[in-house]
């Protein structure tokens, strides 16, 4: 909406000065709420990073510790079959410790498959949040373009041969509002 009309048509004009003011208002309010959103959405992204590595460390510290027991349940083998070589030990005994190490083992490396997916997964949805957060900063670029449009001014010295010339009449985005004539 035109809310103050600078100049007339006919009236010479330098480049830079003020031909129109549109009312903005509403424009101003929609940057507001964008920027908020902006904000929300950085913020968001920051909290899914946090909790990211919190899941990343958690699953690295079980993989410690089941390499540890892995360790230990080698140890455990070694110690039975030394044991069982001596004759102070049972082939029952060995075996179940054969049994528990094999199952340790597929147990880290089914919790190295997990840190890998989960790696991944995570990474994808912190990928997610920076396309939105990437996304709220080219609308509000534009909606800066838009506000900082809100007074025009005349883009060459000349002539004003058309203008808008009533205050509260409705623009509409990409509509002509002034002609500036160059006449050299």
């Amino acid at each position: 909406r035109v809310l103050k009309v600078y100049a007339e048509s006919g009236d010479t004009v330098k480049a830079g000065t003020a031909l129109l003011q549109l009312d903005l208002e509403q424009e101003l309010t929609e940057l507001g709420k964008l920027q908020d959103a902006h904000t929300m959405q950085q913020q968001e992204l920051r909290q899914l990073q946090l909790t990211n590595m919190t899941a990343i460390s958690d699953l690295e510290m079980q993989i410690k510790v089941s390499e540890m027991n892995v360790n230990r349940l080698r140890i455990e083998v070694e110690n039975e079959r030394r044991l069982d070589s001596i004759g102070s030990g049972t082939g029952e005994r060995v075996r179940q410790a054969e049994t528990a190490l094999s199952s340790g083992i597929l147990e880290l490396q089914q919790l190295r498959t997990r840190l890998q997916n989960e790696r991944e997964r995570l990474a994808a949805a912190e990928q997610t949040q920076r396309l939105n957060v990437s996304s709220a900063q080219r609308e509000i670029a534009l909606a800066n373009k838009t506000i900082h449009q809100g007074s025009i001014p005349a883009p060459l010295d000349g002539v004003l041969t058309f203008v808008v010339s009533e205050p509260g009449a409705r623009i509409s985005s990409g509509e002509k509002v002034a002609v500036v004539s160059d006449l050299t």
